[in-house]
């Protein structure tokens, strides 16, 4: 239950950042997707090597990484209702809409991993 309540007020303040902020974030969302695949790559070395301190270390940056995504989502999403003035194509809201539970998703599971380990 803790970390649903942590996950979902770090997703409810990272989106609040990326709404309202007015630097543009389209610079981060780059490095973070290229921070999240150098993620993955090591989490399938951590397969092999079954290391449980670079496994804690993997969730620990995973939730730095998907805190970021989530800003930069939010901003995205602001972006295409504002440039499409609120009439955005159904495939859009689709694919945002699903961006955004992604993030949350691998976000709860990775706080609910450095949860897990600390009990």
């Amino acid at each position: 239950m803790s970390a649903f309540v942590s996950s979902a007020l770090l997703f409810f303040v990272m989106a609040a950042i990326g709404i309202f902020t007015k630097k543009d974030l389209s610079g981060m969302g780059r490095a973070l997707m290229a921070a999240l695949v150098g993620l993955i790559i090591a989490m399938v070395v951590n397969l092999f090597l079954a290391n449980s301190f670079f496994d804690y270390m993997i969730s620990i940056a995973m939730v730095l990484v998907f805190s970021g995504l989530i800003a930069w989502d939010n901003q995205k999403i602001r972006y295409v209702y504002e440039q499409s003035r609120g009439q955005v194509a159904t495939g859009w809201v689709i694919s945002m809409a699903l961006s955004i539970y992604l993030d949350f998703i691998n976000l709860f599971l990775s706080i609910l991993r450095i949860f897990g380990r600390n009990d």
